[in-house]
């Protein structure tokens, strides 16, 4: 599993969650969870998050072997941002 975190910028956690599910669902996908875990798939991609404090862990369980990691990684940080 690939791993990596991004700091919550704001104190509105549920409002960040549910603009993630909106870019997610954009690209027929599923962002599933509460404001502290859930689970998302989209495109191929499967994943899993938690929110601790500011932070934000994601880790990708299965992505479509052309893509990096490092592209897919990107894709996900624009839902959070």
């Amino acid at each position: 599993m690939h791993v990596f975190k991004i700091q919550i910028q704001t104190d509105d956690v549920k409002g960040l969650l549910e603009r993630a599910s909106k870019g997610v669902s954009s690209v027929n996908g599923r962002l599933n969870g509460t404001t502290t875990e859930g689970r998302f798939q989209a495109q191929g991609v499967t994943g899993q998050y938690k929110i601790e404090g500011d932070t934000l862990f994601i880790g990708i369980e299965d992505k479509p072997w052309l893509a990096s990691y490092s592209l897919v990684e990107e894709k996900i940080r624009e839902f959070f941002q």
